[in-house]
């Protein structure tokens, strides 16, 4: 049987997995500059290393001419210039850059070459987005809450985090204005700002903050209130707002001994040697997705629910013993017409690029009508409402140690390869830019994803329902 031809672009931590997992099921090639992760991903799987300078628009042409399917896993500052370029080629993508500018602005680019374009498909934003999408399209949902992070198993003083992407887009999150939906209005409130404990079995406390991973959530879903925020271990919100305060992540030159430098390259430079994972370093993943909403009348949704039945929260069971235990003791961007900016977004509105739910959930909000609840004090049958539901899902996972795989990139790779399976079965056949919350609307696409995650171990459980 004929292979199709996968090009993965980009062989750090996560593109490297990406590479892997696929390499059984379809001709990959990985193209990258760095040569010596390309001489191991050829040793040790046989996978075709293509050395090339990707930020030269000639080469990265070149690089994909004979993929089926391209996945790119190249720095957040190249993605959507990637997918800009490929485009004319005519190649579906399948994109975990997460690049900040908007992909919308794409979409007609990427329908009018007939292609697929999947972008943010990784776990948060990606997996998160996946879930919603789901139900979404079978509850009417209120809210949403969103609470991701990955960090290394042993806490090591001053940092106590490892980073797996590329040191300028970790950075990003310390940065980038994070927007929520909160009463069907958009809020833009500074990156790191609201912070909150969170308890997660097995590992105890994590302090979670505003973070900006709603991203393409904010323009297809029409959901009142949805929020997304990064965990990390208690403490460290604020040695980040001492550095970005001080200017250390900015992009603005300064002056230093006659030569222009921008601090957040010194920053990156210094700070990335000291957050890269040791050989063997074990890292986790943890995430926790609250939805609320509504059944359609009738309670249709409880009826026809191919959900799993709840279990109980015991993350335990996911890691070794030793493992649990050691966790348990201790315990504004300038404009740019293609970033995503808060002003700019209407939610819901029909006239643009992925919005899909017909509800207007902003009804409060139209001339005329007074801030009383008309169905206050009667039931939801009385009422005309659906009987309230809420679903939680929860996911804990770790460093494999028989591959030697982290945890991140397999939460991110998988979901990643996953999506390319989906584009090379022809189960997912809609063109244009399509973030991973269209993923989640099929049912039989929703149940692929959560079955080629847990036949990779990674699990994510409806712990209440």
């Amino acid at each position: 049987m004929h292979k199709k031809s996968v090009v993965v672009l980009g062989t750090g931590l996560v593109g490297s997995a990406i590479a892997v997992d696929l390499h059984s099921d379809f001709n990959v090639t990985a193209v990258d500059i760095d040569q010596e992760a390309l001489g191991r991903l050829n040793r040790q799987h046989g996978i075709k290393p293509v050395a090339a300078d990707l930020s030269d628009q000639a080469r990265l042409t070149a690089a994909v001419h004979n993929a089926d399917i391209v996945v790119g896993a190249l720095p957040g500052s190249m993605g959507y210039r990637m997918i800009e370029t490929l485009a004319p080629e005519k190649k579906d993508i399948v994109d975990i850059s997460f690049f900040p500018e908007n992909p919308f602005t794409l979409d007609k680019l990427a329908k009018d070459n007939g292609i697929t374009v999947i972008t943010d498909c990784g776990v948060a934003p990606g997996m998160g987005n996946i879930i919603l999408g789901y139900h979404n399209h079978r509850i009417e949902v209120e809210s949403y809450e969103c609470y991701v992070g990955g960090l290394p198993v042993v806490r090591e003083w001053p940092w106590e985090y490892k980073a797996v992407f590329s040191p300028i887009d970790v950075i990003e999150e310390y940065t980038r204005p994070a927007r929520y939906v909160e009463n069907g209005h958009l809020v833009v409130r500074e990156a790191l700002s609201d912070p909150q404990m969170l308890h997660f079995d097995g590992i105890g406390t994590l302090e979670a903050w505003n973070s900006d991973g709603l991203r393409t959530l904010i323009r297809t879903m029409q959901v009142p209130d949805m929020i997304e925020k990064t965990l990390r271990y208690p403490g460290c919100i604020e040695y980040l707002r001492v550095l970005r305060e001080a200017g250390f992540f900015s992009y603005e030159e300064i002056n230093v001994k006659g030569v222009p430098v921008r601090p957040i390259d010194v920053t990156a430079a210094l700070l990335f040697p000291k957050w890269k994972l040791k050989p063997g370093e074990e890292d986790f993943t943890v995430m926790r997705i609250i939805i609320k909403g509504r059944e359609p009348k009738g309670g249709r949704a409880a009826a026809t629910d191919p959900l799993p039945k709840p279990e109980k929260a015991n993350t335990d069971r996911h890691r070794s013993p030793e493992k649990a235990n050691t966790l348990r003791d201790r315990d504004q961007e300038k404009a740019d017409p293609h970033r995503y900016q808060g002003p700019e977004v209407r939610l819901g509105d029909k006239s643009s690029p992925g919005s899909t739910s017909p509800k207007d959930k902003n009804a409060e909000d139209s001339p005329g009508k007074s801030g009383k609840d008309e169905d206050e004090g009667k039931s939801p049958e009385a009422a005309g409402r659906g009987r309230p539901v809420k679903y939680v899902w929860e996911l804990m996972d770790s460093y494999d140690r028989e591959t030697g795989t982290i945890s991140m990139a397999r939460t991110t790779g998988y979901t990643c390869t996953a999506a390319v399976k989906l584009l090379a079965s022809g189960m997912f056949p809609r063109k244009g830019i399509c973030p991973p919350e269209y993923l989640g609307e099929d049912e039989n696409n929703f149940r692929f994803i959560l079955k080629h995650l847990e036949e990779r171990g990674v699990k994510y459980r409806l712990i209440s329902k």
